[in-house]
């Protein structure tokens, strides 16, 4: 659901040195299922391509599932995760969370939507085969 990923597929080890020297190293890279290194086919990471539109990389979504969203939406997003990752003893004074209590992530939505439908889908075909076996 949502917008094609980023494409950061490798992760990097930092390793310290005396005098405060470091060394950043990558130890390991991401592939989709679907992945042939000798065609760089399945590959996450976008640094490794040119970084067009129709090189392989990163993760698109299902057809039907796209969302693009806006800068602002994008803006916004961001800021909501922020703030859901900090933990405060007490509520805010400024009262600034209340202004943001109207955000709507539209993929999350997007998201959910198709959880429920998936339920409703499971239960019916429960039902059906409850129904066929009396």
């Amino acid at each position: 659901m949502g917008s094609r990923s980023f494409g950061k597929g490798s992760v990097q080890t930092i390793h310290g040195f005396e005098g405060n020297s470091i060394l950043k190293l990558t130890t390991a890279t991401f592939w989709r299922p679907i992945s042939d290194p000798a065609t760089m086919k399945g590959n996450l990471n976008k640094t490794s391509t040119k970084g067009r539109d129709e090189d392989e990389w990163g993760v698109r979504p299902n057809k039907g599932y796209e969302i693009e969203l806006s800068n602002k939406e994008k803006d916004d997003l961001f800021d909501h995760l922020r703030e859901a990752e900090i933990i405060r003893g007490s509520p805010p004074k400024d009262n600034k969370s209340d202004a943001k209590s109207d955000f709507r992530d539209r993929q999350l939505d997007m998201a959910l939507e198709y959880l429920r439908n998936q339920i409703r889908t499971a239960s019916r075909k429960d039902t059906k085969r409850d129904i066929d076996n009396r």
